[in-house]
């Protein structure tokens, strides 16, 4: 007994020309309006960062450093950072990526212990914390 398939309609047919998703059909309404959707999510994300682990590493490498001189609330961060010519201009999402990162993962920062020839480079790690609501406070681990 074999299974009965019944016809496909034709306003979803693809291979009707009558049918606006039509295979040959290059001008329709949805193909143009794809389109535009596509041009405008593009140039949004040109002015985004990506997000990778690398980037936001130094960034927490950057936020923790620069807590522990005392800037400790988002607004002194964002404005001590922006401030940086290697990094340019960071967006409150690049900046809120790093501070989640610190919180998170250890920071590795290089130590400098002795002088002359005796000088050994050691390395000790730092974690971000929160000390109320709206500071933070590096923390060795």
């Amino acid at each position: 007994m074999e299974a009965i398939i019944p016809p496909i309609p034709a306003f979803l047919d693809r291979r009707n020309p009558e049918c606006i998703h039509y295979i040959g059909n290059k001008n329709t309404e949805v193909s143009n309006s794809h389109k535009k959707f596509i041009k405008e999510f593009s140039q949004v994300n040109k002015e985004c960062r990506k997000l990778t682990s690398n980037f936001k590493s130094k960034m927490a490498y950057e936020i923790v450093q620069y807590v522990r001189r005392g800037f400790d609330t988002f607004g002194k961060l964002r404005k001590a950072i922006s401030a940086l010519p290697d990094l340019g201009v960071v967006s409150d999402r690049e900046l809120k990526a790093g501070i989640r990162y610190a919180l998170v993962n250890r920071i590795p920062v290089p130590k400098v212990v002795g002088r002359g020839k005796s000088r050994q480079t050691s390395i000790k790690y730092l974690i971000l914390s929160k000390k109320t609501s709206k500071t933070y406070e590096a923390v060795e681990v």
